[in-house]
């Protein structure tokens, strides 16, 4: 059955512009209709002319514009006013409670320059670190610095 062509339509490798005649019958015919790409009647002049596009709109959007994280090429968004960054820097609490919480396990396992470096960093001088000839002695010595024993404490040791 022949139909008229209300939008471009490619069937069997050819192409049918709005307003030529298509002959289909069946399934194809019954889908391209419920579609309204052809119709039994001829297209009116109004029906075959280009669907009108709608403008943009001039007034502002609706919905206020997202922010990407990145800097405008325009410039800033609020007439040109910077605002200064916020200070992020997170606050570090160096109690002894917190400290000790943060402080490496130390063992025998571990190379003795790690040992070392530890030792350093907690505060030992390089000269007591030297005098401990084995790993096991220089972990006792970084324990004993990290939980003074109360002799120690009030000799000012």
């Amino acid at each position: 059955m022949e139909y008229f062509v209300i939008t471009n339509v490619k069937f069997q490798k050819r192409t049918y512009t709005r307003g030529s005649v298509i002959n289909v019958d069946g399934v194809i015919a019954e889908q391209l209709l419920a579609s309204g790409a052809i119709s039994q009647d001829e297209p009116t002049v109004a029906a075959s002319a280009a669907p009108t596009v709608a403008s943009k709109p001039t007034s502002a959007p609706s919905e206020p514009r997202r922010k990407s994280g990145e800097p405008s090429i325009d410039g800033p968004e609020d007439g040109g006013t910077r605002k200064e960054a916020e200070d992020i820097t997170p606050v570090v609490d160096n109690s002894p409670e917190t400290v000790e919480d943060t402080r490496v396990a130390v063992s025998d396992a571990m190379k003795r320059d790690d040992l070392e470096a530890i030792a350093l960093a907690e505060g030992l001088t390089q000269e007591s670190i030297d005098a401990e000839s084995t790993k096991s002695s220089l972990v006792s010595l970084i324990e004993a610095n990290r939980n003074p024993s109360p002799a120690d404490v009030s000799a000012g040791l």
